[in-house]
C-alpha cells in the first residue's frame, strides 16, 4: 500500500502572499515508527522509528527504519518490520500512510511549519487552506474475529504558536467483532463504510471506510502589523491491533492513508481587517439598498 504523490514542483516558500512574509525558512518533516506492543510473542520483531527534516522535501518509509540490534534474525522471507509506512512533506503537498500485518502500532506522520511575519503595515486576518484526498481506512482479518482489537485512523492538527487551533480525527474500529467509527474535533463529513463478513478469500472479514475529498479553510487568527507567528500543520496516520490469540503476523492487517495536495504557496491566505469606519460604510450601504428595495416594493 502506498500513497501516489504527484510530481514535485520546486518552488520557494519565501513570500507566500502580500503581507505574509516568512521570517525564517519553512521546514518539512516526515516520520515513521513501529512498536510491537500488543503482540503476544514478539519473536524477532523490534520497535523502530526514523525521522527526516528538510527545507523543501522530507520523505521516509519502512526501508529507512534502523535494523534491530542483537542476534535474533527472522526466518526466511520474513521481515524485521512486518509493516509498511510512508510519510512525505514537500512544497507540493503532504501525506502519510500506515499498514500493519502484525500486532502492534505503525504510524506515519508528515508536518510542515513556518514562522511568518505580518509586514503589510496593518492588522490582517489569516487562514489556512486544506484539501484532504485519498483518505481510506481498512481492516482485514481471519476468523475468529471476536477476540481482536483493531484501530486504523488519522489525526490532522494545526497549531499557532504551539497551541492547537484546529483538529480533526477519525478512527475505524473493529473491537470484538463490532464495527464503529469515532470522530474527534472538526467533522470532515461522513464517508462510505463497507463490510464483508462472509468467507471471501484471503480474509473471512473485511471492513473498509473511505471519505470523500474535503476542501476547506481554517481561521488562524488576526495579527497586527509586525507580529510574527509560528504555524505548524501535521498529518498523522496510525494502524493498530492487539493479539490475544497469539497470531502474531499475517492473520490480519490494518491500513490507513491520507494526503493533502495543497501547495505551500497556496496554504496561507490573508485579508485586511476592516476598520471601524469600514463597518459603518458597509452598514450605511446596506441601509440604502434596503430603502431602495422598499421604495420599489
Amino acid at each position: 500500500m502506498s500513497i501516489q504523490f504527484p510530481a514535485i514542483r520546486l518552488a520557494a516558500c519565501g513570500l507566500l502572499l502580500f503581507g505574509l512574509q516568512a521570517a525564517q525558512a519553512a521546514s518539512a518533516t516526515a516520520s515513521v515508527s513501529y512498536d510491537p506492543a500488543g503482540m503476544r510473542n514478539p519473536n524477532w520483531t523490534r520497535a523502530g522509528s526514523t525521522s527526516l527534516t528538510d527545507a523543501q522535501e522530507a520523505l521516509v518509509g519502512t526501508d529507512d527504519l534502523p535494523l534491530p540490534s542483537g542476534n535474533r534474525n527472522p526466518p526466511d522471507d520474513m521481515p524485521y518490520y512486518p509493516v509498511m509506512m510512508a510519510a512525505r512533506s514537500a512544497t507540493d503537498g503532504m501525506g502519510a500512510n500506515a499498514y500493519s500485518a502484525a500486532a502492534g502500532i505503525a504510524t506515519g506522520s508528515a508536518s510542515w511549519q513556518d514562522t511568518i511575519s505580518n509586514t503589510s503595515g496593518s492588522q490582517r486576518d489569516y487562514q489556512m487552506n486544506l484539501q484532504f484526498s485519498q483518505l481510506s481506512m481498512g481492516v482485514s482479518q481471519w476468523n475468529p474475529a471476536t477476540q481482536h482489537n483493531f484501530h486504523s485512523g488519522f489525526i490532522a492538527d494545526i497549531q499557532v504558536n504551539g497551541h492547537s487551533v484546529w483538529r480533526a480525527a477519525q478512527t475505524l474500529k473493529v473491537v470484538n467483532g463490532a464495527v464503529s467509527l469515532s470522530k474527534e474535533g472538526f467533522d470532515l463529513g461522513n464517508g462510505q463504510l463497507y463490510e464483508n463478513s462472509g468467507n471471501a478469500e484471503p480474509y473471512a472479514n473485511y471492513v473498509s471506510y473511505s471519505l470523500d475529498d474535503y476542501i476547506g479553510k481554517v481561521n488562524l487568527g488576526s495579527f497586527a502589523s509586525g507580529q510574527t507567528a509560528n504555524i505548524k500543520y501535521t498529518l498523522t496516520t496510525f494502524s493498530y491491533w492487539d493479539d490475544p490469540l497469539g497470531c502474531n503476523q499475517y492473520c490480519a492487517d490494518t491500513s490507513v492513508s491520507l494526503f493533502d495536495p495543497t501547495h505551500t504557496n497556496d496554504r496561507i491566505t490573508t485579508a485586511p481587517v476592516p476598520e471601524p469606519e469600514g463597518y459603518a460604510m458597509l452598514l450605511a450601504g446596506l441601509g440604502l439598498i434596503g430603502a431602495s428595495m422598499r421604495r420599489r416594493g
